[in-house]
């Protein structure tokens, strides 16, 4: 019954369209926000508009749980949890606005942690990946 009322609604309603829309606007946000604090190479958003995938880098340019834990650490403290970013139907344009916000912010103290290391900035430990190469 739930699978049939949710094709109902997508027929209804722009739903995709608007996931694509608010997730054209969050890349750009994000783009912005990166721009803006000067990350460069250390961070990126890459993937669908309705689905990014945030990429984390330390200052060799190698990607990094400890950047990564920072960050969602960051976010986190601007109320917003994100081990990337989704959209969905229901967020709204200030919802974007103000996930920008806390990346941009949390890409500041990022910024002072490629100069640093994470380790200055981090409280705990690095999160560990999930899916490993050997199990």
């Amino acid at each position: 019954g739930a699978a049939i009322e949710t094709m109902k609604i997508y027929r209804r309603e722009p739903v995709i369209e608007r996931l694509y829309r608010q997730g054209e606007r969050l890349r750009a946000g994000v783009r912005q926000a990166i721009e803006a604090s000067g990350v460069g190479s250390g961070f990126d958003v890459i993937g669908r508009p309705c689905g990014l995938i945030y990429a984390t880098k330390d200052q060799h340019g190698e990607r990094s749980q400890g950047f990564r834990t920072l960050f969602i650490q960051e976010l986190l403290k601007r109320g917003i949890l994100a081990p990337n970013f989704f959209v969905n139907y229901s967020h709204s344009d200030a919802d974007i606005d103000a996930t920008v916000e806390a990346v941009h912010g949390s890409l500041e103290v990022y910024r002072r942690a490629l100069d640093e290391g994470f380790e200055a900035y981090l409280v705990g430990r690095p999160v560990q990946p999930v899916l490993r190469k050997f199990n």
